[in-house]
């Protein structure tokens, strides 16, 4: 993806255990990556829609390379979006004392929660295909309008439950993909998000 690409999913990441914190607080790890230089982690974090973690020191961590499991990328949604409507959920592995749970309560009354099957795994790493599908989900596209799968050299590595989802993502401007040194598109299906 380019960097423009990664603001429409950057706009939903934040951590639900990560403390809230001002965008005046100086992280000790984003002074050189590009998403700190070009305004988008202070701006997320303004809106409360991106958090840090707390050092000893007193100062923070931001770690925007880290990965993004399920659980933070649906917190995130709900953040971004000022979700507020709840509905049960039945997943085994979604306990109500889990920080969690309200976020997929928020999900699932939102609609946008996909087919987990019994369980879910919350805690697991979120690929960009799944990302994308959420996101997807989310904003209820019009699941008739599709970009072609050539656009992506590796789209036969998307799984089948998720190639509609990204498909309707490039007809509708959110993902371009990364381009290659011959000019070609990969998507990379399987790579884990960061924040």
């Amino acid at each position: 993806m380019k960097k423009a690409d990664l603001i429409v999913i950057a706009v939903v990441l934040a951590v639900g255990t990560a403390l809230s914190i001002s965008a005046a607080t100086t992280f000790t790890d984003t002074d050189n990556h590009w998403a700190w230089k070009d305004g988008y982690i202070p701006y997320l974090v303004e809106k409360n829609v991106l958090n840090g973690y707390p050092k000893s020191d007193g100062t923070y961590y931001f770690k925007p390379d880290g990965e993004v499991t399920r659980a933070e990328f649906i917190k995130m949604l709900d953040e971004t979006f000022g979700l507020t409507k709840t509905k049960a959920v039945n997943f085994t592995d979604v306990r109500s004392t889990d920080w969690f749970c309200v976020y997929f309560q928020k999900a699932a009354a939102q609609g946008y929660l996909l087919d987990y099957g019994p369980s879910c795994d919350p805690e697991g790493k979120l690929t960009r295909e799944e990302a994308i599908s959420l996101l997807v989900r989310y904003l209820a596209l019009d699941p008739d309008k599709k970009a072609s799968a050539s656009r992506f050299t590796d789209f036969n590595t998307v799984d089948s439950k998720y190639q509609d989802y990204v498909l309707e993502a490039i007809e509708a401007g959110l993902i371009d993909g990364i381009e290659q040194s011959d000019g070609t598109y990969m998507f990379k299906p399987k790579k884990t998000l960061t924040r």
